[in-house]
């Protein structure tokens, strides 16, 4: 509209690309930011064919979101690897989360062999790019698609994924601020140093937590030639890498197994390990 003011009033010398650009661009990200994805969808189309708008064309990832939420998944696919072209080779992060962001979508059209391509492109530099989402969405893929291997390959990588904030994580303050207790007495948070960072970090422990369980229960009956022997292989993976407590409650889940199958004896003694641990929920 303002451009068009311009023209009615012969004011087209006033006409600046830089802030018109800033506009546009900002009034887009407005519409998706408040579900207006058709107003949202129009603009950004305008932006990504205006050849004077520098590097226009990244904004299709905005774009390839929008149908991602849409679930129109092959259009979502379509702006994504567009965007992809535009973003140059070492800005790699931006890269990686667009692949991240491909796989999702072949993963949400059940094409598992494309989402393990583009994921496995996450393996790259060391998995520094793996989140949890991305890494268990993988070992789903690998087990619809019966790889024994690759669960075990990729149970592992999911173990190993390191996240900024969760290193020097404290289990102990996990328990503490989920705990009734803590929830009812918000002084006694504060007094205890429970800022929102801090509520932010336990949020994404309890994730990964939940995200390590699900995929543990997932291939443990399934990755060996006998379900023990998964259980006893994920079992001692996860005490390996430093989750005794997801250990324990795999332990949980063996025991039950063996008294769906009636077979008390093997349940009781597995059981026993625990009569001289302490109680400790699990944090997911």
């Amino acid at each position: 509209q303002l451009c068009r003011l311009r023209e009615q009033q012969n004011l087209l010398d006033q006409l600046n690309v830089d802030l018109t650009y800033a506009v546009c661009l900002n009034l887009a990200i407005q519409h998706q930011a408040n579900d207006n994805d058709n107003e949202a969808l129009t603009i950004y189309t305008q932006i990504v064919k205006n050849k004077q708008y520098p590097f226009s064309g990244r904004f299709r990832v905005n774009m390839g979101n929008i149908y991602f939420k849409q679930e129109k998944w092959t259009a979502a696919i379509k702006m994504y690897r567009m965007a992809l072209d535009q973003i140059p080779n070492n800005v790699q992060a931006i890269r990686f989360k667009i692949m991240r962001n491909i796989g999702h979508s072949f993963f949400k059209m059940h094409q598992f062999p494309d989402a393990i391509d583009s994921y496995e492109n996450l393996l790259m530099h060391g998995a520094q790019h793996l989140d949890f989402m991305t890494g268990f969405n993988l070992m789903l893929c690998y087990y619809a698609l019966g790889d024994k291997e690759k669960m075990k390959s990729g149970f592992l990588k999911l173990l190993n994924i390191e996240q900024v904030g969760l290193e020097d994580f404290d289990e102990e303050e996990l328990e503490l601020g989920d705990s009734p207790s803590a929830q009812k007495d918000p002084a006694r948070t504060l007094a205890e140093g429970d800022d929102a960072l801090r509520e932010d970090i336990k949020r994404r422990q309890r994730e990964a937590a939940r995200f390590i369980v699900n995929a543990a229960n997932l291939i443990a009956p399934v990755m060996e030639k006998t379900p023990v022997a998964g259980y006893d292989w994920v079992i001692d993976s996860l005490n390996h890498h430093g989750f005794p407590r997801i250990g324990s409650e795999l332990e949980i889940a063996k025991a039950s197994y063996f008294l769906r199958r009636k077979e008390f004896d093997q349940a009781i003694t597995v059981l026993k390990k625990f009569e001289r641990k302490e109680p400790s929920p699990m944090a997911c």
